[in-house]
């Protein structure tokens, strides 16, 4: 990926890292140039269930809050009972009926920004 989008490895690892540690994703692993990653689903639009993710990881949810507030983002600590709400509000966007790929790659392409 860091020859396709023309960066330095180094520099895409400390992106992820940056990532990892607020907890927008988790690490799951590196070798040989391969990282194995979980995204929050609370930042990710994939078409799956996001429950299995945010329970094995013990996910935050992520909500914005008015532009007028000090402190836009607000992070709700891991409860399964708050992502058994959100997959309840939001059911029609967890299934796959919902994309025009199960591949979330063709629907979701990566914007790559520096961090």
């Amino acid at each position: 990926m860091a020859e396709l989008y023309d960066r330095s490895e180094a520099l895409m690892l400390a992106e992820l890292d940056w990532f990892a540690e607020h907890r927008f994703v988790h690490l799951d692993g590196r070798a040989d140039g391969i990282v194995r990653l979980w995204v929050n689903p609370a930042v990710a639009v994939c078409g799956a269930d996001p429950r299995i993710a945010a329970a094995r990881h013990s996910f935050p949810y992520f909500t914005v809050e008015d532009a007028s507030s000090e402190d836009r983002v607000c992070v709700h600590e891991y409860s399964e009972d708050l992502w058994e709400a959100i997959y309840a509000g939001n059911f029609e966007a967890f299934t796959r009926e919902t994309f025009l790929s199960p591949d979330c790659r063709v629907c979701c392409s990566p914007r790559l920004t520096v961090v």
